[in-house]
């Protein structure tokens, strides 16, 4: 740390560094909600590419799917893609506000 940066956070009190951080947290959560709806968009996409290797090993690539035994599975299955793929794309915007902090 700097010597002005230094003196700059003994400034601060308890509820400016509550301030900061609730700031900080709405700015992570926020993005990481949109890129997860614009993600969930793209989940079979997303899906099919991760599965291709998958598919090369069955031989009938055009005939290859997969069989969900639930009913809620193939929702869940897109929502979790789009959560990994979204906190994947997020991860830079995690750092930038933790190293900010």
């Amino acid at each position: 740390m700097s010597r002005n940066s230094k003196h700059k956070l003994e400034g601060f009190t308890l509820a400016e560094h509550f301030l900061e951080f609730r700031s900080c947290l709405m700015k992570v959560v926020l993005s990481f909600i949109i890129v997860t709806i614009i993600t969930f968009q793209f989940s079979w996409d997303i899906f099919r590419f991760l599965s291709k290797p998958l598919a090369s090993l069955s031989g009938d690539y055009g005939n290859f799917h997969f069989i969900y035994t639930k009913l809620t599975e193939g929702f869940m299955t897109e929502l979790k893609i789009s959560f990994i793929s979204s906190f994947f794309l997020c991860s830079p915007i995690f750092s930038i506000n933790f190293i900010n902090f």
